[in-house]
């Protein structure tokens, strides 16, 4: 019973105090940030907006050079050669060699 009685005189004399009402609140609410693991979360948060930014910044890259790739796929001569190179086809202009084996 004394013990809390001078609990509570101290508790009267402390909230007279401006400076240690503050105290008390500011850590309050950092040892309520901690336990609830907000600060956690927060900095997860950041972490992951990071890694979002990183993946976002390396998409863009990669448009911008499926775009230049777009736009030789609309140049006629780039077909053209595209063809001849991979489907072995010759114009008739070309000068075709045939080998026998």
């Amino acid at each position: 019973m004394d013990r809390l009685r001078s609990y509570f005189i101290f508790l009267q004399y402390s909230l007279h105090r401006p400076t240690r009402v503050l105290s008390i609140c500011l850590v309050v609410f950092v040892s309520t940030l901690l336990i609830n693991g907000t600060v956690w979360k927060i900095w997860s948060l950041q972490r992951d907006t990071k890694q979002i930014e990183t993946q976002i910044l390396n998409a863009k890259i990669q448009v911008t050079k499926l775009q230049a790739q777009m736009s030789l796929l609309r140049n006629d001569s780039f077909i053209e050669r595209a063809a001849r190179d991979r489907l072995d086809y010759a114009s008739e202009s070309d000068l075709v060699f045939v080998f026998s084996e």
